[in-house]
């Protein structure tokens, strides 16, 4: 759900995970009741995974079929988004 409580989502497959160091996966938007139309073309994302001085740093790379697929995705406050969940994950992490 977003900040409106309008739902979307996602599917996708991994391609590969190397412990440690990367995720790398497809991802097809579900658009749900958003309005925002991408495509339907699946984007490839690679997340890796770097130590230095006991920190972890995590880096996200998307690879979009196209611009206007990229556009539409900015357009949805992804970023925001995207923040907002590594932000949770820092906190849960930290509990652990």
């Amino acid at each position: 759900n977003d900040e409106n409580g309008q739902e979307f989502g996602f599917t996708g497959e991994v391609l590969e995970v190397i412990p440690q160091e990367k995720i790398v996966h497809t991802q097809i938007f579900d658009p749900g009741d958003l309005g925002v139309s991408m495509g339907g073309e699946q984007s490839i994302i690679t997340v890796t995974f770097e130590e230095a001085d006991g920190v972890t740093n995590v880096a996200t790379s998307i690879n979009y079929a196209s611009k206007a697929d990229r556009d539409a995705a900015f357009s949805t406050g992804m970023t925001e988004g995207m923040e907002l969940s590594y932000k949770e994950l820092e906190g849960v992490l930290a509990d652990l």
